[in-house]
Parts: C-alpha cells; sequence; structure tokens
C-alpha cells in the first residue's frame, strides 16, 4: 500500500541475482552478498586458476584467491582423492582434505611411484572478505 516493491527496495530485483549466477561455463569470477550486517564474498575459479607446485611428494595444486578473505572461506565442491596408498598410508580411493587460507586453497598432489593424489572438482569459495 506504500508504493514500495520490496524486490527493489535495495535497488537490486531477484531476476538480477539470476543474472549473476548465469556462470559462462570455464569462467572464474565473484560476486558479493550483503544482509545489511554482514558481506559474503563468493568466488569460483577456472581451471587455468589453478598453479602446480613443488616436486613429487611436496607437489601441490594451488589456486590463489583474486580477492582475500579474512579468515579461511568455506570450501564447495573441492576434494582430492589417493590412487594407491601404498606409500603415502591412504586408502585406495580415499578423500584428502584440502588446505584452505585466507588467501588459497590448495591439494596435495604427490607424484610417487607407487601412488598418485589428484584434485577433483572446482571449488566455490564463501566467505567474509578481507
Amino acid at each position: 500500500g506504500n508504493g514500495l516493491d520490496a524486490d527493489t527496495t535495495d535497488g537490486t530485483h531477484a531476476i538480477d541475482m539470476l543474472n549473476v549466477l548465469s556462470i559462462v561455463s570455464g569462467a572464474s569470477g565473484s560476486f558479493r552478498l550483503f544482509d545489511g550486517t554482514t558481506t559474503l564474498l563468493v568466488q569460483w575459479a577456472q581451471e587455468s586458476d589453478w598453479v602446480d607446485g613443488g616436486i613429487f611428494a611436496g607437489s601441490y595444486e594451488r589456486w590463489t584467491f583474486p580477492i582475500a578473505y579474512s579468515s579461511a572461506p568455506s570450501i564447495i565442491g573441492l576434494s582430492s582423492f589417493g590412487d594407491l596408498g601404498t606409500q603415502s598410508g591412504d586408502a585406495l580411493g580415499s578423500v584428502l582434505q584440502p588446505t584452505v587460507t585466507a588467501t588459497y586453497a590448495q591439494v596435495e598432489r604427490t607424484n610417487g611411484i607407487t601412488y598418485t593424489r589428484w584434485r577433483s572438482g572446482n571449488p566455490i569459495a564463501i566467505g567474509v572478505p578481507a
């Protein structure tokens, strides 16, 4: 009755969020959500954002966040799988947790003679920006 449209009082219509979420396949990106008190930063990587580092048992794949978080964000859709666990002590096909800090997500990538680990999935990071 007051002439205000609850969908647009913040200047954004709900359909605009759907447009933001129409992510081009293979592209990285980010957006922010604000509820009036807290801002959340949502970021996702593309395959080329992952960098290999280290050698053999100390090797890894790392995604450095374009925008840092105030603390380690929650990560959705990322895991590391063990192939053969005879030297590492991991069970066959075991899921290993990635290392997540305020500035990067990292997956150990072991390239030994009798065992291998690899990254599965491309993550979405959600947290409070720095």
